[in-house]
């Protein structure tokens, strides 16, 4: 696995502006072990199998299972049978996730983080499989998205992005759905409620010790799966929301920063305007004055 491809998206689109791409694939061959650049990748296996290799991880998989590819993972197919895939390309920071209330979805967190850390650095091997009818309902609407892309009619980028998002809502309801029914998808989705939890109840003060007994883990493990998923740790996350959270009071009301600073749920001033112009490279007054 010493020698392998650096995919960009560049090599699929050209257009820098829509970050984005999709397409169906048919592998009657091996596909080597390769990374991608700059983009995530979404995958819907259509028909067959292949032995999919995840860093040093092999694993079957087969029609109906869909999973999450981030950018800095070693990935490839071997011993195809009939494999045929969608794959649909992206910019996680384009379609600005967090800013919809998608983020605070557990399945969506699952699918989307937690699993494809989990299968990158622990050797897991659960993958998320559409029932018959749930695979009918995504593969009618990658299709859409399909013709679209193809076709490039008026408003196309716009449609696309509505459709991408939908997808997204529909695939992590699904995940959650069929945990219930798959004991590997418990293990992500157990954490997956962790950051959903930190999501609505940031502003309250929440410990590691509570996220890691909510997430079942022992607060070791749970830090250690945590800045491997998020690149963080659980408070630079919580204090991230916080931030993000206070940028928006900012610009749309007139409340004094102390009183915003509280309402995100800092309750000390010095250490708020640390963070903030940690994050922000400015103090909260000079944002408000930037906007």
């Amino acid at each position: 696995m010493e020698n392998f491809k650096v995919y960009e998206l560049s090599e699929f689109t050209s257009d820098s502006d829509f970050p984005f791409f999709i397409q169906y694939g048919r592998h009657e061959d091996s596909l080597s072990v390769h990374s991608h650049r700059d983009f995530s990748e979404l995958t819907i296996v259509l028909s067959g199998e292949a032995c999919h290799v995840v860093e040093d991880e092999k694993m079957t998989i087969k029609k109906g299972e869909v999973f999450i590819v981030h950018g800095d993972t070693k990935h490839g197919y071997l011993d195809t049978h009939n494999f045929r895939i969608c794959n649909i390309m992206f910019r996680e920071k384009y379609f600005n996730l967090r800013k919809y209330d998608i983020s605070r979805m557990s399945g969506f967190q699952a699918l989307f983080y937690i699993e494809p850390g989990l299968v990158k650095n622990h050797h897991f091997t659960g993958r998320m499989s559409l029932g018959k009818e749930e695979f009918e309902k995504i593969k009618a609407e990658i299709d859409v998205m399909n013709n679209e892309y193809k076709l490039k009619k008026e408003g196309y980028k716009t449609l696309l992005t509505s459709k991408f998002m939908e997808l997204l809502v529909t695939i992590s309801r699904i995940y959650r759905l069929n945990s219930d029914e798959n004991e590997k998808k418990i293990l992500p989705l157990k954490f997956g409620e962790v950051i959903t939890w930190i999501e609505k109840k940031f502003r309250q003060d929440l410990s590691v010790e509570e996220l890691s007994k909510k997430a079942g883990y022992s607060q070791r493990h749970f830090l250690r799966i945590f800045k491997e998923t998020y690149h963080m740790t659980p408070t630079e996350y919580i204090n991230a929301i916080r931030i993000e959270y206070a940028c928006s009071r900012l610009r749309e009301t007139e409340e004094s920063v102390t009183d915003i600073a509280y309402e995100c749920g800092f309750r000390n001033m010095s250490y708020f305007y640390r963070v903030f112009k940690e994050k922000m490279s400015m103090t909260p007054q000079k944002y408000r004055k930037s906007i």
